[in-house]
């Protein structure tokens, strides 16, 4: 009678594709998890957070190296003595337990595998002597030598809670673009293990600050409005100069002058910019005006939103709020569902992060390093590998993460939806609407998940 359609599921099919998708990350992550290779895990998390010795032992975790966390990388030279190496061997680290230094008393010396060496010679014995058996007509011998030594530490740092750098400049680039140069990447995944409680915190803290912004914007919208966006392009402005400053680091650099660095305080300066403790000065001063520039194109937008839409534009604004808060008032219970979202989205976030540490750290052991004739034959030492044939399953994982996530703002996005529209059509007495629904929250959920489950999974795929 109304004209209004029956309701129906809708997009039934995008619901069950979703539910399988689903299904496949669970059976993936098992997979990765339970799956072993050898007497080895294929997937160790721990891999993404401690080093591999020259034998393949996890520093810190496999046996024999339990006590010893930290990977160290010897001098090539095990004679050598003094603070600083002349080369190093960053073919084969050792585990040790602590970082050491030169002439310490905590880690005297150092075990450490020396490269391999061998002697191929060939033994023919003379024709008609008798001495071939078999029809034998020449003996190969092949001599190899991989020896164990201990050697004089030299002065070195923590690097990451699990790696000894030298303190020396240079030699800690060589360690840095050389083996660090792609472990730093798992690291970075690996640090998923550890930021949780502090996100946590920080979810919290903002579901309270995102109800002071209602508080805020309601009471006072104009003033809070334009205090805000003057405030965040002024704090723009200022940050973009400040890493801006780093562009004085090529006069002072190429001036080479003490004078510059003292009269610029270009020491201080590096000190409060934190590219230059992980970047190279030429990298760092690259990055820092890169960051500087998009700061202050932010800036610039909301710098034009204000000379834009400040003036005859904030006319309008009084009755949006006003509109928005009578709608939120007669249904306090639409405050609820945004901090329900947050936390949800945490604990997804949390899991899926977790989760993915597992893909990132599949791998196997290569032991067989020895080739002779074309054979491989075992040594003293083993490689760990990164499985590359994850990879598209680490795609189909990621799209899964942004698609549950999507999924997630979409059904928060229909509960504002829902309830705006509840609220919208019913009938107005006076100034006041009456008839208000009770949870509409609760409703919008219930009819979500009954009927639009299908068309939120979709819309989470395509947004």
């Amino acid at each position: 009678e109304n004209g209004i359609a029956p309701r129906r599921c809708t997009d039934c099919v995008c619901l069950f594709v979703f539910l399988a998708y689903v299904a496949g990350m669970i059976l993936l992550v098992n997979v990765c998890r339970d799956t072993t290779i050898g007497d080895r895990q294929w997937s160790d998390i721990r891999r993404l957070t401690h080093g591999h010795d020259y034998a393949g032992r996890l520093c810190g975790v496999d046996e024999d190296v339990t006590d010893k966390p930290f990977l160290y990388w010897c001098r090539t030279n095990w004679t050598e003595t003094g603070s600083v190496p002349t080369t190093l061997n960053l073919d084969y680290p050792s585990c040790v337990k602590t970082c050491p230094t030169a002439y310490g008393k905590v880690v005297p010396s150092i075990r450490c595998l020396f490269n391999l060496t061998y002697n191929e010679m060939s033994l023919m014995p003379k024709a008609g002597s008798g001495a071939e058996p078999f029809g034998t007509i020449a003996t190969y011998h092949l001599q190899f030598q991989q020896s164990e030594a201990e050697t004089p530490p030299y002065d070195t740092e923590p690097f990451g809670g699990r790696f000894c750098t030298p303190v020396d400049q240079t030699m800690k680039e060589k360690v840095e673009t050389g083996p660090l140069r792609h472990v730093r990447f798992f690291l970075s995944v690996g640090s998923l293990q550890d930021p949780w409680l502090v996100l946590f915190q920080a979810s919290l803290i903002s579901i309270v600050l995102g109800y002071v912004y209602v508080f805020l914007i309601f009471e006072c919208p104009r003033i809070f409005t334009i205090s805000f966006l003057y405030g965040t392009w002024a704090l723009l402005t200022v940050s973009g100069g400040f890493f801006f400053y780093a562009v004085v680091g090529l006069l002072v650099n190429q001036g080479g002058k003490e004078a510059l660095k003292k009269t610029f305080k270009w020491d201080a300066y590096t000190e409060y910019n934190p590219f230059f403790e992980e970047h190279s000065p030429e990298s760092s001063i690259i990055i820092s005006v890169v960051v500087a520039a998009v700061l202050w194109c932010i800036g610039c937008g909301i710098l034009g939103t204000i000379t834009h839409v400040a003036g005859d534009g904030f006319m309008y604004v009084a009755d949006l709020v006003d509109a928005a808060k009578e709608c939120s008032m007669q249904m306090k219970s639409m405050l609820v569902p945004p901090g329900i979202e947050a936390i949800i989205k945490f604990m997804m976030m949390w899991t899926l992060g977790y989760n993915f540490m597992y893909l990132m750290s599949v791998g196997f052991y290569e032991d067989r390093r020895l080739v002779v004739n074309g054979q491989k034959f075992k040594d003293a030492t083993a490689v760990y590998h990164f499985d590359t044939s994850i990879i598209p399953w680490i795609v189909y994982y990621l799209f899964g993460c942004v698609w549950l996530m999507e999924l997630i703002t979409s059904c928060g996005q229909f509960l504002v939806s829902f309830a705006v529209i509840s609220w919208y059509f019913m009938k107005k007495e006076g100034h006041v609407k009456t008839g208000v629904p009770p949870m509409p929250p609760l409703h919008g959920a219930i009819t979500g998940v009954m009927f639009h489950a299908g068309s939120l999974c979709l819309g989470a795929a395509v947004h």
